[in-house]
């Protein structure tokens, strides 16, 4: 039987620190924990101060792509205003997802025009 999947799309994952991170990292523990594929994508650290941080993780059912996005600290710069931290996080990360999301239809579509023909064949 297939595993069920979750897609989480989130612009704060850890390293990052904060409630948000806390939670979502509980979260995605317990889906994989329970068999759920699970998989993030998420911005690199824009809040925290690290220079290093992997931009792909793997563990048991879990897979973290962390995809860059320029900070300059404009994150803290635009906290008064919600609306600017909004145009500033969210288009490039439905924009990457989007990419990566029609990435994953490519391959799976290039795996079924290899699998398919065998299936139709006479004899298997």
């Amino acid at each position: 039987m297939r595993k069920p999947s979750v897609l989480i799309i989130c612009p704060f994952y850890p390293p990052n620190l904060g409630g948000v991170e806390s939670h979502l990292e509980l979260l995605t523990d317990y889906l994989s924990d329970n068999d759920y594929q699970t998989t993030v994508l998420t911005c690199k650290p824009l809040i925290t101060k690290i220079k290093k941080y992997l931009s792909y993780e793997e563990r048991r059912n879990l897979k973290i792509h962390r995809f860059w996005w320029f900070s300059w600290g404009l994150f803290d710069k635009t906290t008064p205003y919600p609306w600017m931290q909004f145009f500033y996080i969210i288009p490039g990360l439905l924009v990457r997802s989007m990419f990566f999301y029609l990435n994953l239809i490519r391959n799976l579509m290039s795996f079924t025009r290899m699998v398919l023909p065998l299936v139709l064949l006479p004899g298997f």
